[in-house]
């Protein structure tokens, strides 16, 4: 039985090599060809019939304007540095003095101040309970809860709020303050910050003397106000007076 035996034909040497040399000069040029534009750093110019060349600049996107205080999503913008005085409103500053805060205003040539003392739930431990009831509690709620007449004018006579409590100051406190303040308003920019340590310094060393003050008259009128109360009548007020929090 006879077998055919098929031969396969030889290639040159040179001619696959002169091939395989091709492909890759042409794959070469295809790629280059493709990022030359990025490469050379010039995009390509496309006309759009009816558009004015000039008019393509104003076409293109426009990146973003950042607006002073705007929180960008995703990115954490630190606040600016506190100040130790610092604008409220036309014509208000407020100035930060450790445990006090004063507030300044200023009408015309006349400059007023007043004194608030900070965090006061710390002068009486039922300071927040009684400003809740105060703040809270209608006086024909407090009626129906038992309160008397005596102890709502007992109430009444607690001042503050959650946050600040009132302070007095003294006719010296102000003769102190109000020259060292119109310096502070007077000074340079370069000389604010040391004009700012003379006020506050002062403010300070008021501070210091206020509060002691402050914390006696409220620990005095919460005082009064509580012992009025039998443990079950003041559990009771407070049970009303708390915010109760409802499921979802």
């Amino acid at each position: 039985m006879e077998q055919t035996q098929t031969r396969s034909r030889d290639i040159p040497l040179w001619l696959g090599l002169t091939l395989i040399a091709l492909g890759l000069v042409a794959g070469g040029w295809f790629i280059y060809w493709q990022l030359s534009g990025y490469l050379a750093g010039k995009p390509r110019l496309f006309t759009i019939p009816g558009v004015e060349p000039g008019q393509y600049a104003a076409m293109q996107p426009q990146p973003a304007q950042r607006v002073p205080g705007q929180r960008v999503p995703g990115v954490r913008v630190a606040p600016p540095p506190p100040q130790d005085i610092y604008s409220v409103g036309a014509d208000t500053w407020r100035i930060r003095a450790g445990a006090m805060a004063l507030n300044v205003r200023k009408q015309g040539d006349t400059v007023s101040f007043q004194a608030s003392i900070l965090n006061p739930a710390t002068f009486h431990p039922d300071y927040a309970m009684t400003l809740l009831a105060k703040t809270r509690l209608k006086p024909e709620q407090l009626t129906a809860l038992g309160v008397t007449a005596e102890q709502l004018k007992l109430l009444k006579q607690v001042q503050g709020s959650a946050l600040t409590y009132p302070a007095r100051l003294d006719p010296a406190d102000i003769d102190t303050l109000t020259p060292l303040f119109a310096e502070w308003q007077a000074a340079t920019d370069a000389d604010k910050p040391a004009k700012s340590t003379a006020v506050v310094a002062a403010a300070r060393k008021i501070a210091n003397a206020r509060v002691a003050a402050a914390k006696a008259v409220a620990s005095a009128q919460v005082g009064a106000f509580r012992k009025t109360f039998s443990d079950e009548a003041w559990q009771k007020l407070r049970d009303a007076a708390i915010p109760k929090t409802t499921a979802p």
